[in-house]
């Protein structure tokens, strides 16, 4: 299946029906237990699947993630929008500094 949007809705789909079943059994092993027995098996499962997600580096990318390419219009750059950018912020210092003088 290449890029998509029934990609998108595959993926959401296995990722709800994964994490439905993953609940259901932590939550299984979770009510049986009270007080801050619930709070340390809740936190030993979450350090667990992010230990997890840590060492299956061919799965997840390990520590670095998975790297895409950003597209070149969302860099984090404004240069692009300079001017409308500066245009704005003096259209909205004049219109604060005129709100006030009143």
């Amino acid at each position: 299946m290449g890029p998509g949007w029934a990609a998108v809705g595959l993926g959401l789909a296995a990722a709800l029906a994964v994490s439905l079943l993953l609940a259901l059994v932590i939550g299984l092993f979770s009510l049986r237990v009270k007080a801050i027995f619930f709070a340390m098996i809740t936190l030993a499962v979450a350090t667990a699947f992010q230990t997890l997600a840590s060492q299956l580096s061919e799965f997840t990318g390990g520590e670095d993630g998975l790297n895409f390419k950003n597209p070149t219009w969302l860099s984090p750059s404004f240069e692009p929008f300079e001017t409308e950018v500066l245009g704005l912020l003096i259209v909205v210092i004049g219109g604060m500094a005129r709100c006030t003088a009143r």
